[in-house]
């Protein structure tokens, strides 16, 4: 978790360059980022009091296309929300009450030189935070979503349940490297519930523990069941299950996955992971079944069934 604003916009820049939009865009999702940015606080890094009408005010915008920047920077796993919004009306207050982010890096990623030293990195460990909802700050149509419950009104700055409430994520295969968000998620998931920890820990917890693995290690999901059971120096030697009675099993996942960083490759060859989209893509197709003209369609069997059916209906009037 970013605390530091200067590495912060840096990755900002970084992201945004990576999306090639037009510079009239661009302007507008950097102005958005700077705003949230510039809104962190010193010591925690925790943006609060920020709502869509001021960001929309910062970058001369509507607040759907707030909400659509929020909405992409929560995808690529920029902006996390730890606290949704609420009404007044709903708090029992004169105010409402804007939802909270913090912007977060995967811990792998290089930044420059200056950028977050150790110190002024955030670690969410035993943070009280991390037992809130981590909700997608809009949907795919610039709209603030559903509410999540009936009587949970959150005006404008409604969240959606997080990832697991809603429903079985799509199970990723066990050999295929996830190479976009939604492969990201789908192969945590699958992961978690692999690994029995699935609704056990919070989810944007467990998907910043293995973004790493599946960005820059390209690790797959066999090659990280491999790699909690066996220690890279001692092979032969089986770890056992330390997950289950965990007081923290993301602490202790972490600290399994960890002696293999940098050291994928010398996973056993059948657990490499492959580009499943190529393969996929290469996979000959099916062959059709070729239509025949069988018994069935010839002009004997159609009268003969045509017979039946009227002697049918005349025994019945």
């Amino acid at each position: 978790m970013l605390v530091d604003q200067s590495a912060a916009l840096r990755r900002l820049e970084r992201l945004v360059d990576a999306e090639l939009w037009r510079a009239d865009h661009r302007a507008r999702v950097l102005a958005i980022g700077r705003a949230l940015v510039h809104a962190m606080a010193w010591d925690s890094g925790l943006i609060a009091g920020v709502t869509r009408a001021h960001l929309a005010a910062a970058a001369g915008c509507s607040p759907r296309t707030v909400s659509r920047v929020l909405v992409w920077a929560a995808e690529i796993e920029l902006l996390v929300c730890v606290e949704t919004g609420a009404t007044a009306e709903f708090l029992g207050t004169d105010t409402n009450r804007a939802p909270s982010y913090v912007l977060t890096a995967p811990r792998g990623e290089l930044l420059d030189p200056a950028d977050v030293p150790l110190q002024r990195l955030v670690h969410a460990v035993g943070n009280p935070r991390d037992r809130r909802r981590t909700d997608l700050p809009g949907d795919g149509t610039g709209n603030p979503p559903a509410p999540a419950v009936e009587k949970e009104a959150l005006g404008e700055t409604r969240g959606l349940k997080r990832h697991q409430n809603h429903g079985p994520a799509p199970s990723w295969p066990l050999w295929d490297r996830p190479t976009t968000a939604a492969d990201r998620q789908a192969a945590t998931a699958t992961l978690l519930e692999r690994v029995g920890l699935g609704g056990r820990v919070v989810w944007w917890r467990a998907h910043a523990v293995l973004a790493v693995w599946w960005q820059h290690e390209g690790a797959c999901i066999a090659g990280l069941l491999h790699a909690l059971d066996h220690h890279p120096d001692r092979p032969d030697e089986p770890r056992g299950d330390a997950l289950r009675a965990a007081r923290d099993p993301l602490r202790v996942l972490g600290h399994r996955l960890s002696p293999w960083r940098g050291r994928v490759a010398e996973l056993p060859g059948t657990l490499h992971a492959v580009d499943g989209h190529e393969r996929r893509r290469r996979r000959p197709p099916e062959p059709q079944p070729v239509r025949t003209s069988g018994p069935i369609a010839s002009p004997a069997t159609r009268a003969a069934a045509r017979a039946a059916v009227a002697a049918a209906l005349a025994q019945r009037r």
